[in-house]
């Protein structure tokens, strides 16, 4: 069995790994590992949020608007994120940087308020 310190940051190296990977490795192999690791450690990621829920929205979540199904839901933070470091393996100039970053910045704002919704049982709110 893992140590806490260890297993609480496994999602988090995931996804860093597989950014790392795709951003810094050149061949094909090293995007498709990186593409995979950030996918399995977003998984992780949703998997663990949604066990560890305390709102009380855990069982039937109805938000407002339910043009986007709740398994897309789930995932949006890690397709900013990913459409982030994507914009970045692609090209490098200042509109795109703009653009990784605003990317980058929407995911991470997006997590850090689940989170805390979900820690503190209020309603989600984009």
């Amino acid at each position: 069995m893992l140590p806490r310190a260890i297993y609480e940051v496994l999602p988090s190296g995931y996804l860093s790994a597989g950014t790392g990977s795709m951003l810094l490795l050149e061949p094909w192999l090293a995007h498709v590992g990186g593409a995979l690791l950030f996918c399995m450690g977003a998984l992780v990621w949703v998997m663990r949020s949604n066990y560890r829920r305390f709102d009380k929205y855990k069982k039937s979540f109805a938000r407002k608007s339910k043009a986007i199904p709740e398994p897309v839901y789930e995932f949006i933070p890690f397709l900013y994120l990913a459409s982030s470091v994507l914009v970045l393996n692609l090209t490098f100039n200042t509109p795109a940087l703009i653009v990784a970053a605003l990317a980058g910045c929407r995911g991470l704002v997006l997590l850090y308020k689940r989170a805390q919704y979900r820690n503190r049982g209020l309603s989600p709110a984009n």
